[in-house]
């Protein structure tokens, strides 16, 4: 999947030293990059070792825009380095009316009050990094 092509939050993994076995051979020596917010968690939770650091699309830090594609509600892509935090820094909605790349996804902004207001006008819950559970990541 091409990473550039698709809407949403997309994320990124580091590892130091032991990168998994299974990271795609296309990505260079310790960095995964995933699609969207939704892969990311699934991926680092379900493999060992975990990443030295996770981080994803940070929508406080760009302009973003929300629009109808396909039937969809979709948010844009943001790749530059400034578009990312890490995800112990940022207030995911989850469950709201916008997608990402694959569907129900986890828009996260470093601003708790860009969370709020985001939420009010898509609708959604507000979840921290420590509250994403593979179970939630795989209702969405």
């Amino acid at each position: 999947m091409r990473i550039t092509m698709h809407p949403g939050p997309v994320g990124q993994a580091y590892y130091l030293e032991d990168t998994p076995a299974d990271l795609p051979d296309d990505r260079e020596a310790g960095h995964a990059r995933f699609c969207s917010s939704r892969c990311t968690y699934v991926y680092t939770l379900e493999h060992d070792p975990s990443p030295a650091g996770i981080y994803t699309t940070d929508y406080s830090a760009v302009d973003y825009q929300v629009q109808t594609d396909g039937g969809a509600t979709v948010i844009d892509a943001h790749f530059g380095a400034a578009a990312f935090a890490d995800v112990g820094e940022v207030t995911y909605v989850v469950d709201s009316e916008v997608e990402g790349a694959m569907g129900g996804s986890l828009i996260g902004f470093s601003e708790s009050a860009d969370a709020e207001s985001f939420s009010e006008e898509y609708g959604g819950d507000l979840v921290e990094h420590g509250d994403v559970t593979l179970e939630l990541v795989r209702a969405l």
